[in-house]
């Protein structure tokens, strides 16, 4: 296998504006060395740099977000598959949540893997944070984050298999509101790895494992047929036919106030959908904001399973 993997810490910067590729218009490298955008409106800027690193591999950064966490102020680390965005990962910090969190990115759209709940909300406005993320020989993936100034240590957000990826790009992208163009920070990328062959073979789950997949996070009422609702797709792991399991699903807004019911200690098929078409219990649209919706599944023989979504309302 062919080892790939770099380090930059953005000391040189004429060998940054050669190895990284894109708009530097938008960006610059401060006098600590530090990437940073600086722009004088709302912006998002990407750079991009060839590297295959894919199993036994390693990539981190630090990157800092001065002022509040939101849709518009984050930043991103990518692994492509190709130079459009199209497929591949990325972790984000800050965002909506203001977490750390990471997103399997197919045909340009992202879709949530790893986030741990206890840390949503929790970076503050001058969020300054250590990222890792690991993927073994096996295939597992595992993400890591350290904030500074309110960590001990460095915390795991979660964990994430997946039977191949071949990266041929990473990507830095900053998102900025108007008022912030000069208060997002990149610095000391490290990338360690080697190029992965052939697909893993994907480990099987134990019987009773339940798998839940927001499809989208955003919801447009906009009727023109695209994101005109969400599902949670769940499937079960089991060997019998009945499965024994019934699930519980509601909306809430972002102030906990119940909006619907989508069901209550319903039984399960093995696999299947949980839909919310944008409605509050009276059949009306929501108006635009943000929406948790919570699930549990039940066994009589397990643990509940409760897991929770984030979802964004636009029309």
């Amino acid at each position: 296998m062919q080892i790939s993997g770099f380090i930059e810490t953005f000391s040189d910067t004429a060998a940054a504006h050669e190895q990284w590729l894109g708009d530097w218009s938008n960006l610059t490298i401060n006098r600590k060395g530090q990437l940073q955008n600086h722009v004088g409106g709302a912006a998002e800027s990407l750079l991009i740099r060839a590297s295959d690193a894919s199993v036994d591999a390693e990539w981190s950064f630090w990157t800092r977000i001065y002022g509040v966490c939101s849709a518009y102020n984050l930043t991103r680390f990518y692994l492509m598959e190709d130079e459009e965005l199209q497929e591949g990962y990325y972790v984000q910090v800050g965002g909506t949540n203001k977490n750390v969190t990471l997103y399997r990115l197919h045909r340009g759209g992202g879709t949530k893997v790893i986030e741990n709940e206890d840390r949503v909300k929790g970076l503050g406005s001058d969020a300054r944070v250590n990222v890792r993320l690991t993927r073994s020989t096996e295939g597992k993936m595992q993400l890591y984050s350290y904030v500074e100034g309110q960590d001990t240590a460095e915390m795991c957000e979660g964990s994430y298999w997946i039977d191949w990826l071949q990266p041929q790009w990473v990507g830095l992208m900053i998102k900025n509101s108007k008022d912030r163009g000069t208060d997002m920070y990149f610095d000391s990328i490290v990338v360690r790895g080697e190029m992965q062959q052939a697909p893993i073979p994907e480990p099987q789950p134990e019987v009773g494992e339940v798998t839940l997949v927001l499809s989208n996070e955003c919801l447009s009422l906009n009727g023109d047929g695209y994101e005109d609702e969400v599902r949670i797709d769940y499937t079960i792991r089991t060997e019998e036919e009945e499965t024994g399991y019934w699930y519980t699903a509601a909306i809430y807004d972002a102030d906990g106030v119940l909006v619907r019911d989508l069901g209550r200690h319903l039984p399960m098929d093995a696999s299947g959908s949980i839909v919310w078409d944008g409605k509050n219990r009276f059949g009306q649209k929501v108006t635009i904001g943000i929406y948790i919706a919570v699930v549990e599944i039940t066994n009589e023989h397990a643990r509940p399973v409760r897991e929770r979504f984030t979802i964004a309302v636009l029309h």
